[in-house]
């Protein structure tokens, strides 16, 4: 009897609950679903009954992706994370999905629970909190980028100013003339250069999502600044780099990402006795300070230095609009990385200097995107 009335109890949970709920086979064939699954994406009970979930694959969802889900549910019966799937009239919806095994009193696997909790509202929050982010960054850019042209401002002023008063004067023209002009040229195509930049940074970003083998990014990566490392006497070393780790991102924004914070290291080794720059990456629990999935798994970049480091009051400022600590650029490159990360849903952060036993190394940019 009280068997009985805990499945009176189970059933009427699965029926009644707000999330999408489906049993399926071994195999993942849907064997039932709950209203709230008929609801969410659209299709009656009928047409869901007896089809592979695949049916709800969107663009999103690549052969890799699904592989690692069933390795991942072969390997340890379970399997969570965000998942975008294809609604009935096209739509597509993220979605956490948790999928566990059924198992009968004899210990036998029967099938899967699968419950799909909607994300659409918590993403639409998210997106207004980081446009809100976005255009508080905006408005200190443009606070930056005021105080950054006045230099060339006050000198294409003078500059004008002398070349206007010799021809008032009807002085003929000198090489110090064409020296002002050249200034002039030069002093307007920065100017442009820092508003293209400030523009390109406040311009919002058409995200590519695919999921690629982070071994073939990172080679690819290395590969861009491979002659300039050896040319700097620089020793890059990948570590981890090629057990099969999968990120899903946009594969040119986060290689932009890698190749800013890999040039950046290989200046900072260089200017090292042991010109030494590591590439670590991981695949875990991600650090709750740093959550960047609710599945609570990320895909790790620790990029590590051997550099002199980078002092505290720096490390304040360092993903800024407009601030370096080099004689030239503009400021925006690790600002930009971190507004791609952002848009990726990671984090970005720097640890600077490092315990001794981290020796070469001072300094360690950490990046973490959702697995």
């Amino acid at each position: 009897m009280e068997d009985r009335n805990d499945r009176s109890i189970l059933q009427w949970a699965f029926a009644q609950s707000t999330d999408g709920m489906l049993v399926t086979d071994i195999h993942g064939k849907i064997i039932t679903v709950n209203d709230a699954f008929c609801r969410m994406f659209g299709y009656s009970r009928e047409e869901i009954l007896g089809e592979r979930t695949t049916f709800l694959k969107s663009s999103y969802s690549t052969p890799v992706f699904y592989r690692e889900m069933w390795e991942s549910l072969s390997t340890t019966d379970k399997w969570k994370g965000e998942i975008v799937n294809r609604k009935k009239n096209g739509e597509e919806t993220t979605c956490f999905l948790t999928i566990t095994p059924i198992i009968d009193d004899r210990g036998d696997k029967l099938g899967y629970l699968g419950v799909e909790i909607d994300l659409t509202e918590r993403k639409t929050l998210e997106s207004r909190i980081m446009h809100g982010e976005k255009l508080s960054e905006i408005g200190e850019a443009v606070a930056s980028l005021a105080h950054e042209i006045r230099n060339p401002l006050n000198g294409i002023s003078m500059n004008l100013y002398l070349l206007e008063r010799a021809r008032n004067n009807g002085e003929a023209w000198t090489e110090n003339d064409d020296e002002s002009l050249t200034l002039v040229r030069k002093e307007a195509t920065r100017l442009k250069d820092m508003v293209d930049r400030v523009l390109s940074f406040a311009r919002t970003t058409q995200m590519r999502y695919d999921r690629l083998l982070v071994d073939d990014l990172l080679r690819e990566t290395v590969a861009l600044v491979s002659a300039e490392a050896m040319d700097r006497s620089v020793e890059i070393e990948l570590v981890n780099a090629d057990k099969g780790i999968t990120v899903r991102c946009d594969p040119s924004l986060i290689k932009q990402v890698l190749l800013n914070i890999i040039q950046n290291s290989i200046d900072a080794a260089a200017q090292s006795l042991l010109r030494k720059v590591r590439i670590d990456v991981s695949h875990g629990l991600q650090h709750p300070d740093d959550a960047v999935s609710a599945s609570g798994m990320a895909v790790i970049f620790d990029i590590y230095d051997s550099g002199a480091g980078i002092s505290p009051d720096h490390q304040k400022s360092i993903f800024k609009p407009f601030f370096t600590t080099k004689a030239k650029g503009l400021g925006l490159g690790l600002a930009t990385c971190a507004k791609i990360i952002r848009e990726h849903h990671g984090s970005i952060k720097v640890i600077s200097p490092l315990p001794k036993d981290a020796d070469p190394f001072n300094t360690q940019f950490s990046i973490a995107l959702p697995a």
